[in-house]
């Protein structure tokens, strides 16, 4: 993962990284990028709304660093601006504090990513958020969602690509 953040950073001249190798990606005027650790959230704080910066606020899940890496690429080609966090419980107060637009879930197995939807429609504040789903176990995964009645939520089966993830949010965020 450091090796294709360097790899990137030399070509545009403005990637950084944290230690804990998390990535905030926003789209700036002109396709200029620039990359904040988690530490520097001032694009997500309360002060600012989703029209002052000119992007959904995206928060992607992924306990797999260079896949997490990969969608953030490809999620900001489409403007949107990503926070990518481990796997966390703390999800819930994430959304909060970043006001997200809408959640990528892209665990390795289905109890975990069960367990994070399940944490977001719990708190009645997040109840209609934008869900995207990123399962091994789509015909698992699509049973749940039937049984709770789920709204806003696309599932998205592996082998995926960053587009098809892209595409799908397009389409929750309209």
């Amino acid at each position: 993962m450091r090796r294709l953040a360097a790899a990137f950073s030399t070509k545009s001249g403005n990637i950084r990284t944290s230690e804990r190798q998390f990535f905030f990606i926003a789209q700036s005027e002109r396709d200029k990028y620039q990359a904040f650790a988690p530490e520097c959230r001032d694009v997500f704080s309360s002060t600012r709304s989703k029209e002052d910066i000119g992007l959904s606020r995206i928060l992607l899940i992924d306990d797999t660093p260079e896949i997490a890496e990969l969608l953030t690429f490809a999620l900001r080609d489409r403007g949107h601006g990503v926070f990518t966090e481990g796997f966390t419980d703390t999800v819930d107060d994430l959304i909060g504090e970043l006001k997200a637009d809408a959640l990528v879930l892209d665990c390795s197995t289905f109890d975990m990513n069960d367990g994070l939807f399940e944490i977001v429609r719990g708190n009645p504040k997040h109840a209609e958020l934008p869900v995207v789903i990123i399962s091994d176990t789509p015909e698992m995964a699509d049973a749940a969602l039937t049984r709770r009645n789920a709204q806003n939520v696309l599932l998205i089966p592996k082998p995926f690509t960053g587009s098809q993830v892209a595409r799908a949010l397009d389409d929750l965020l309209k």
